[in-house]
């Protein structure tokens, strides 16, 4: 089955606008497919193979909806301010009903890698309208996965690290140190762990 170049555009709220990218096969679709990118770094280096992914579920017939999380990406948004993790979530809720909406389906086929596996998992469990959740490599173990981004960030160059007292980084994504996102930052760095425990 033939498909058609990606349409690029920009789906959710002001500020917090997510890049997404739509794939449609030239003949009758026979389903519906989210894909999303993981969150900092991995995002980047995995953006090619998402995109062959996409091409695959198409020629199968699949209508495929890629997005980047916000502040992630080409997306609206900063990774600075509070409350990223229900930022991400309701991204992922919104880009499912535009899908459904355009396509006129009534569930959705879910996919991502590491943090957004991670994310999908915890936000199917609240709707009735994913059809198949494929999570790879979800990040279970916070403290492990930020222990791996401490490192990497350990091999970026000096000069090319923040100066800014109050901000870290994670492979060159900052994160404020300040106390009053300081929950915020227990959430984004452990990254829905404690979320996906609470499912076991």
């Amino acid at each position: 089955m033939s498909t058609r170049l990606p349409q690029p555009f920009y789906l959710g709220e002001p500020g917090e606008r997510c890049f997404a990218q739509l794939w449609q096969p030239t003949e009758a679709p026979c389903g519906a497919t989210l894909l999303c990118l993981p969150w900092g770094r991995e995002g980047i280096q995995t953006q090619r193979n998402f995109n062959h992914l996409a091409q695959a579920l198409v020629a199968e017939g699949q209508v495929v909806l890629r997005i980047d999380l916000p502040g992630s990406g080409a997306s609206e948004g900063d990774d600075l301010q509070g409350e990223r993790l229900s930022v991400w979530l309701r991204a992922l809720g919104l880009a499912t009903d535009w899908l459904k909406a355009h396509t006129g389906a009534h569930q959705v086929n879910w996919g991502g890698l590491r943090t957004s596996a991670s994310l999908m998992w915890h936000l199917a469990a609240q709707r009735t309208d994913v059809h198949t959740l494929v999570a790879l490599a979800p990040v279970t173990k916070g403290r492990l996965f930020v222990r791996e981004q401490t490192m990497l960030q350990a091999s970026t160059p000096a000069h090319l690290r923040a100066h800014d007292a109050s901000v870290i980084e994670a492979t060159g994504y900052p994160i404020n140190r300040s106390e009053e996102h300081t929950s915020e930052l227990q959430s984004r760095l452990h990254l829905v762990c404690r979320l996906l425990l609470e499912k076991k």
